[in-house]
């Protein structure tokens, strides 16, 4: 009897025991329930907010709502963020933005583009039969536009804008070389040299073998930079001005892939970082290679996660440099401008629509100060238009 009444002790005990953890769990759950739905709700709120700082074309907002952004109660390392290239937030003064942004200038007041858009008189619709035009911009201050066909050199200092000459044919891809002549070529493996004087196209010396090019720059130190298709791999080649290879980027270093599909353009900077446009598909999309010649290193820049959402994929069209050795992107489909930093990571992007109202077809950038935007003719409603922006902020 002794025995059955210890069991009966024990096992109340248990029981007792049991039904006193049950408890403390259930609360303990119910605690933690509630700790996650508040903490859901903070988050939600957070999304809300960083989406709506991400549809907003004010850049001034963004850098306002920065100090919200960073009083996010769930430890950093846990975050996880889909976004291609977000845009990065720090505490502190704004003399602090270098860190974020490379070389952007220091200053209390961004830049407002839409006050410094202006554009230029136009009298006739001159652009109307070129298609898929390029344009670039010569030390002598007038523009240079042209496709397959023709090239036009354009007198911009004086309005209305007019045709000081017409050159055919045209070209695939030119560069201004040290002189003040233009490089060009037209799928082949041969440059060759527009004189800007005497109007002449003559032979250089410059023959990459077993390559066709597809695009062309001369960089800030007078080097040149080709791209083009070979029997391999597309590369990038850099030579000097004698002809000599000094680098060459076809593949991967790791994985021993090739690098780029299909080069269109390319420009460069004051601090050596070289800017591409790489076309992976015949629809047109592809991103953008921003590689540091001093790291060698190569960032890939895939579009804005926001702007695929509204219309289709990234399809870079040209990239140019600006004063701040950042660079500026061009996706006329989607018509939108990306403004990268020195190693590639974006800073803005934004609808042109911001900027203008007709479609923008072609950039350049004149001294790294002056951004042109040259629009087609549009039905009977639109003409002709070139813009000019001042970017020497930026």
């Amino acid at each position: 009897m002794e025995l059955l009444r210890a069991i009966k002790t024990y096992k109340d005990k248990l029981l007792t025991d049991l039904r006193q953890t049950s408890s403390s769990l259930f609360l303990s759950f119910e605690a933690e329930s509630k700790q996650i739905e508040r903490t859901r709700d903070r988050l939600m709120e957070q999304k809300k907010k960083v989406n709506e700082i991400f549809q907003s074309n004010d850049i001034l907002e963004i850098f306002a709502a920065s100090k919200d952004l960073e009083n996010i109660s769930v430890p950093k390392d846990k975050l996880i963020n889909n976004f291609d290239c977000p845009l990065t937030f720090i505490r502190g003064e704004i003399k602090y933005l270098s860190k974020v942004f490379g070389s952007i200038e220091e200053s209390n007041v961004k830049p407002n583009l839409n006050h410094k858009v202006k554009p230029l008189l136009i009298n006739s619709d001159f652009l109307s039969d070129l298609k898929n035009f390029k344009m670039m911009a010569l030390p002598d201050g007038t523009l240079l536009v042209y496709d397959l066909q023709k090239i036009l050199n354009l007198e911009i200092t004086r309005e209305p804008v007019s045709i000081i000459s017409t050159i055919k044919p045209g070209s695939y891809c030119m560069a201004v070389n040290s002189s003040g002549d233009i490089l060009l070529a037209n799928g082949s493996s041969k440059l060759k040299l527009f004189c800007k004087d005497t109007k002449q196209i003559l032979p250089t010396g410059f023959d990459i073998s077993s390559i066709a090019i597809t695009a062309l720059h001369v960089s800030q130190n007078n080097d040149i930079l080709v791209a083009g298709i070979s029997h391999e791999a597309p590369k990038l080649v850099v030579l000097n001005q004698t002809a000599e290879v000094k680098k060459e980027y076809q593949f991967d270093n790791i994985n021993k892939k090739p690098l780029f599909t299909k080069v269109t353009c390319i420009t460069s900077n004051h601090k050596n970082s070289i800017a591409i446009v790489d076309i992976t598909c015949k629809s047109g999309y592809g991103h953008v290679h921003v590689i540091s010649q001093d790291s060698n290193t190569d960032t890939v820049y895939k579009g804005n996660s926001y702007l695929k959402v509204q219309g289709s994929e990234f399809k870079p069209c040209d990239v140019v440099s600006t004063a701040l050795d950042n660079f500026v992107v061009l996706d006329k489909d989607n018509k939108s401008l990306h403004i990268l930093n020195n190693e590639g990571q974006a800073i803005i992007a934004f609808l042109t629509n911001q900027l203008i109202t007709e479609s923008p077809d072609a950039i350049c950038i004149s001294g790294n100060s002056h951004l042109y935007i040259a629009c087609h003719a549009i039905e009977t409603h639109h003409k002709t238009s070139v813009y000019t922006i001042d970017f020497s902020r930026w």
